[in-house]
């Protein structure tokens, strides 16, 4: 959703909304407008939740991107990230639909919240596909389930270590199991916070997620937990296999929102108890087999 960005400036301290907006008008006086198209803010400085310790997402779309023009915007990068934590990423504007199939969540995150800052909006139109969701969703669930994995043969002896990187990978993973729980229910609106996407999946899984955001969970019971839920998630998406025409909305609810046509009911998905993976999968018992509220 596109926001105005008079409304995404009001909610930044007036040191960052005024870096921002000079910002802005530096990349376009640099660059000129005839190569800039857009500079785009998305993320927590757009949706609301921004903290003194958050960055300002910042996307530069740019008609080309030759390599003495970045340089020229190296001093206004440099300030801008040490003065105001931004982070600044580019694309060019031909890239962006051909780019859609490798960084699904990333556009899907960025459409579901963002502003134009200078220039023209560039995905209104963007087209996402489901089934390059699911395969971005499977990719990094399996990416960390491998991260687990080593952490627990490598924090073994250091509990809080290893509930800091279990909680680090939460983050992380927050778009994918967003968009996760929306192939499921493409109805779900826009980007959901962590917690609610955890009680989604928990009761699809019959799985008590709470101890992942539970403060105080013991790290044994926080990585069992954590396994099982990566291990069934990981089925799940691997069952979504058949894909349907996209739409260019997907956000919107409506036809090719979800954009993945098999989509498997609770009742055919093994429990985290019965999945066989290469790994010891803790028993769901061993946890909690009850619904999550």
């Amino acid at each position: 959703m596109k926001h105005p960005i008079s409304a995404v400036l009001a909610m930044l301290p007036a040191a960052s909304r005024s870096r921002l907006e000079g910002f802005g008008k530096d990349v376009v006086r640099i660059l000129g407008p005839d190569l800039v198209h857009s500079v785009v803010v998305y993320g927590s400085a757009v949706r609301g939740g921004l903290t003194l310790h958050s960055d300002v997402d910042v996307l530069l779309v740019l008609k080309s991107a030759p390599r003495d023009r970045l340089e020229a915007l190296h001093d206004v990068v440099a300030v801008a990230r040490a003065a105001a934590r931004l982070d600044v990423r580019c694309f060019t504007l031909g890239e962006l639909s051909r780019a859609a199939d490798v960084f699904p969540i990333f556009f899907d995150d960025l459409k579901d919240s963002y502003s134009i800052l200078q220039g023209e909006d560039a995905f209104a139109g963007l087209v996402v596909h489901g089934e390059h969701r699911r395969l971005q969703v499977e990719q990094q669930l399996r990416e960390h389930q491998l991260l687990l994995r080593d952490a627990l043969m490598t924090h073994a002896v250091s509990p809080d270590v290893l509930v800091w990187e279990i909680r680090r990978q939460l983050k992380v993973l927050r778009a994918a199991f967003s968009t996760l729980a929306r192939l499921h229910d493409p109805k779900r609106k826009g980007r959901s916070e962590l917690a609610p996407v955890l009680d989604a999946l928990g009761a699809r899984y019959r799985l008590d997620t709470q101890p992942l955001t539970s403060a105080g969970t013991p790290a044994s019971v926080l990585a069992d937990t954590w396994q099982a839920l990566l291990t069934a998630a990981i089925v799940d998406v691997d069952t979504l296999t058949q894909p349907v025409p996209p739409s260019a909305s997907p956000a919107s609810g409506g036809p090719g929102a979800g954009d993945v046509s098999t989509v498997p009911s609770p009742s055919t998905l093994p429990e985290a108890s019965s999945v066989p993976v290469g790994s010891t999968v803790p028993p769901v018992e061993a946890i909690t087999t009850s619904e999550v509220h």
